[in-house]
């Protein structure tokens, strides 16, 4: 009896484990279908990426939330103390920190050789953080809070050294890197221009969210770092063609103008007017191929990781279009520049069958789709506009005690430059203006249509009386007047400055005289200048709209 129940057991046993053995091989040849081998790749690739663009959406949402310390802060001698009690007010992504370094101490403190492509990403990454170091540790003593904020730019230096030793210290880089860069959205909120900071800064924090990621799993891949990083990339660029696409911008074919907008605000302001327009002139004849380069490389970021050789070209045609905007009107994106060569050197570096596997055609579709939807996850600036003949700025000019008068330098105000060089100041002006006629451009097609015709300065008043609005804001001009009257008053009292301060966005140069402490500051008027190219002539003339008394 015991002998048969144990040969139906056996027999029992055996149906199962034939039913598990057919089970299995059905899996296995589900696995090895060609379509399945084909979709395998892409989803791995999708969760990897998804994976790490959560990681890093997180963690730049919380390096600017946390970093944006408030105005009195900034009045302080130490930034870092106000970060950390900021940092503490929200103790959850500390303590998620706290673990990880507990759990994976070990991966978190791994070297630069452990990585893979460690070398490049050594290399790539010091270069990003070389950059920051220098464009926000020797800027100029800020006279508005009175503050030189020396041991936060000490620090900061200091994190970008040991970022060549250790990818860890990028963390604490980023976070007061982001502190330094907001006590200049003060008094002026939300007028700081991220424009040409923005695309590399993003660049380290999709690093440093891709070098915790790998802590946290113990991984060592570089692939999806720099998957990311050229979809990133590519999407800045991507954004401002689809944006001149929507603007049908190669049906204003005035781009110019920028030439003589560019020397309206100081682009090569010492040559002559005359020089400029012949200039202009010139240029005009190859406005429609310089559109079409122009898009041609915009809208090819969607197709940039293609190949390998494609990803390199289209790469070099970036920095040849940025070349060419900075010889054109002065506008430097050499953050960007470096970043692209940067790029292009890994890429070259990597062609062989070792290479970084990220140009497959599983890479390729999803690029697409992160290109194309990254107005969801990356959120650029499309840069889009028309140009046209007709430029407002802004002068700064300085009375000193003996009544004399200077022109006052936009880079005195260190990153306050921008500012005083890049905006409209139509809430200045009580008086009917185009609205954001930034740089000579306009987003309006009529507008710049009307512009386009005008050849004097009384039709494009007529312009501004018939398509103007009022922009006119008291109490944010009180805070510009506020601006001005501290940054100075604080500067003729201690004159300090900074002589080795990183180049900065906008290359211009103000016309003599130029003040150069040559005597305390006592007012400063404010003149809106307007610039007009017509019929081979560049005119300007000039408003006093207001006037700020600097306090003794």
């Amino acid at each position: 009896m015991g002998g048969r129940r144990c040969d139906a057991a056996r027999a029992n046993h055996r149906c199962k484990f034939g039913e598990l053995q057919t089970f299995t091989e059905h899996r296995l040849e589900i696995f090895s279908h060609p379509l399945t081998a084909r979709v395998k790749p892409l989803i791995e690739i999708c969760a990897r990426a998804g994976v790490l663009l959560v990681v890093y959406f997180f963690l730049e949402r919380w390096l600017r939330q946390t970093s944006h310390l408030p105005a009195r802060d900034y009045a302080q001698p130490i930034l870092a103390v106000g970060l950390v009690w900021r940092i503490a007010e929200n103790p959850l992504p500390l303590l998620l920190f706290g673990v990880l370094v507990i759990t994976r101490f070990r991966a978190l403190a791994r070297p630069w050789r452990d990585l893979e492509h460690g070398a490049e990403l050594r290399a790539l990454i010091g270069l990003l953080a070389g950059i920051y170091a220098w464009t926000f540790a020797a800027y100029d003593y800020n006279f508005y809070f009175n503050q030189g904020h020396w041991l936060d730019r000490a620090w900061l230096i200091g994190f970008a050294v040991l970022i060549l030793w250790r990818p860890i210290f990028l963390l604490p880089f980023l976070a007061l890197a982001f502190t330094l860069i907001w006590q200049f959205d003060y008094p002026l909120t939300w007028q700081f221009s991220w424009t040409e900071i923005d695309l590399p800064l993003r660049a380290l924090v999709l690093f440093t969210a891709a070098f915790l990621l790998n802590a946290a799993t113990r991984e060592r891949r570089a692939d999806t770092f720099l998957f990311l990083l050229l979809c990133l990339v590519a999407s800045a660029y991507w954004s401002a063609g689809v944006g001149k696409l929507e603007l049908d911008w190669l049906a204003h074919p005035y781009l110019y103008f920028l030439l003589p907008a560019g020397y309206a605000h100081g682009w090569l302001s010492f040559l002559d007017a005359n020089l400029i327009v012949t200039l202009t002139q010139w240029l005009a004849p190859f406005t429609l191929p310089l559109m079409l380069f122009t898009l041609v490389v915009e809208l090819g970021a969607l197709v940039a990781l293609w190949r390998r050789d494609v990803t390199i070209w289209w790469l070099a045609g970036c920095v040849a279009m940025h070349a060419g905007i900075l010889l054109v009107c002065g506008i430097a994106f050499w953050k960007w520049i470096l970043l692209d060569a940067a790029l292009i050197l890994i890429w070259r570096k990597n062609r062989g069958a070792d290479g970084l596997p990220i140009f497959t055609r599983a890479h390729f579709f999803i690029s697409i789709v992160l290109i194309a939807g990254s107005s969801i996850w990356f959120k650029p600036v499309p840069l889009a506009w028309y140009d046209t003949p007709i430029t407002r700025t802004i002068r700064l000019e300085a009375i000193g005690a003996s009544g004399a008068a200077y022109v006052l330098p936009s880079h005195l105000f260190s990153h306050y430059a921008d500012l005083v060089t890049f905006s409209n100041f139509g809430w200045l002006d009580p008086a009917r203006h185009i609205p954001n006629q930034i740089w000579g451009v306009t987003m309006n097609n009529a507008m710049a249509r009307a512009l386009v015709a005008v050849k004097s300065f009384e039709q494009f008043e007529a312009v501004e009386v018939e398509r103007g609005s009022g922009e006119f804001d008291a109490p944010r001009a009180e805070l510009f007047d506020d601006l001005v009257r501290r940054f100075l008053a604080n500067r003729n009292a201690s004159a300090r400055g900074v002589s080795f301060q990183a180049p900065g966005h906008l290359w211009v140069l103000p016309r003599p005289p130029v003040y150069a402490d040559q005597e305390p500051i006592h007012r400063v008027r404010v003149y809106q200048v307007t610039w007009l190219y017509h019929d081979g002539a560049l005119d300007s003339r000039r408003q006093l709209i207001r006037e700020i008394s600097i306090a003794e």
